[in-house]
């Protein structure tokens, strides 16, 4: 978290939209739940030391990694449909 104490000095929208973008592409390579696990303790830390509520990282990152569509490997239903055959991973 000191390391991103950076962070601090940006305007709250902007450090949300970078939370959302970077939590949303990482989603998409890695499971739900994994990524809330990683992001979650990291974005709290972040949120604490730049005094903000932790809410204002935890609810864009929460609603960022249910947005994983992409790959199958991204979330179980997507798996689901594409172990039956019937969609390539382009049409997804």
């Amino acid at each position: 978290a000191h390391a991103l104490r950076f962070l601090s000095g940006i305007p709250r929208a902007a450090v949300i939209f970078l939370v959302i973008i970077i939590t949303g592409f990482f989603t998409e390579v890695t499971s739900n739940i994994s990524t809330a696990s990683i992001f979650f303790p990291i974005l709290h830390s972040v949120a604490r030391t730049s005094n903000l509520h932790p809410a204002y990282l935890l609810l864009p990152c929460t609603l960022a990694v249910s947005m994983a569509f992409m790959l199958p490997i991204a979330t179980p239903p997507n798996a689901i449909i594409f172990a039956s055959g019937e969609i390539r991973v382009i049409d997804m």
